[in-house]
């Protein structure tokens, strides 16, 4: 994958791999690396990425800076929209 695009196709973020994940976070911030191990034992992937973490599950996983949590769901959140957008696009 190429996370350096803006939009992603419905079903690329929800085949995403919990590799996968790990590099989308490393392209967010290259400090996010650090919680690639916790979110790959947690089985983060694509479908858990964008439907599955709250900002208290991002705190369970040790992402305790309150600003990379937000960082990191706004990223989601954009990601959703996108996602729905193609999805609508597609089949709606």
């Amino acid at each position: 994958f190429g996370f350096r695009l803006s939009v992603f196709t419905y079903e690329q973020c929800l085949t995403w791999s919990c590799n996968d994940v790990t590099h989308w976070l490393q392209s967010l911030n290259p400090h996010f690396i650090n919680y690639a191990d916790a979110f790959s034992r947690a089985a983060i992937d694509g479908s858990a990425l964008l439907f599955a973490l709250t900002p208290q599950r991002l705190a369970q996983l040790g992402v305790a800076d309150e600003k990379h949590r937000q960082t990191m769901l706004r990223r989601i959140e954009k990601l959703k929209k996108n996602v729905s957008s193609n999805f609508y696009k597609q089949f709606g």
